[in-house]
This record gives C-alpha cells, sequence and structure tokens, in this order.
C-alpha cells in the first residue's frame, strides 16, 4: 500500500499457506509518503504451515516518511491450533475434514 495523500485508512491483509514442502516468504509493505499527513494504516500477516516440510516467513515493512500518522503491523507463522482441532474431532470430525475447516475460515477474510 502507497499512501501519497493525506487523511486516508488502508487496512492490508495477508494469508498465506505452506505445505507439501513448501518455502513461503510473504512481504507485505506500507509506503506514507511525506506529504500524507493524518493516515491511517495496519499491515496484517499469517502464513499457517501445514506440514513438517514446509517453512514459511512473514516480514512486514513499514516506510513512513510523514510524522502525523498511526501505522502498524502484525505477522504471524504458525501450525494448525491443537485446541481447535481436538474440539473439532470431539465433534464427529475426522481429522481431514478439521483441518479442512480450519484452512478455511484462516483463509476468510
Amino acid at each position: 500500500m502507497d499512501h501519497k495523500v493525506g487523511n486516508t485508512i488502508g487496512r492490508v491483509r495477508i494469508r498465506g499457506i505452506a505445505q507439501n514442502g513448501a518455502r513461503v516468504t510473504v512481504i507485505g509493505k506500507i509506503i506514507i509518503d511525506k506529504k500524507a499527513q493524518g493516515v491511517e494504516d495496519f499491515l496484517d500477516m499469517r502464513v499457517l504451515i501445514l506440514d513438517e516440510k514446509s517453512q514459511a516467513t512473514a516480514e512486514p515493512q513499514l516506510e513512513i516518511e510523514a510524522n502525523n500518522v498511526k501505522a502498524s503491523h502484525a505477522a504471524t507463522v504458525g501450525q494448525i491450533d491443537e485446541e481447535q482441532l481436538f474440539y473439532l474431532e470431539s465433534r464427529g470430525l475426522d481429522k481431514k475434514r478439521a483441518e479442512g475447516l480450519i484452512v478455511e475460515g484462516f483463509l476468510k477474510l
């Protein structure tokens, strides 16, 4: 996201999946020009690793030249939450279906 004018709001949400031995690098960047005062922006990056052979990194970048802005970021790389998986399996879903639902929910913005 590149802010050239002021008093704008931006939200960037990036989701990624790493599986089958993939190596995933996600780079997100917010640029706020010196003239773009009053900007608010948030960069949210999340990558889900689905097997032990895969790897992922998330690299948020903020390039801020203005001095009157609100800009922040969040970045996570992780695996399926075992508690979520257990909960769905305890409700009768098999592991494959439970994982599929978790991935589907993860990807929805």
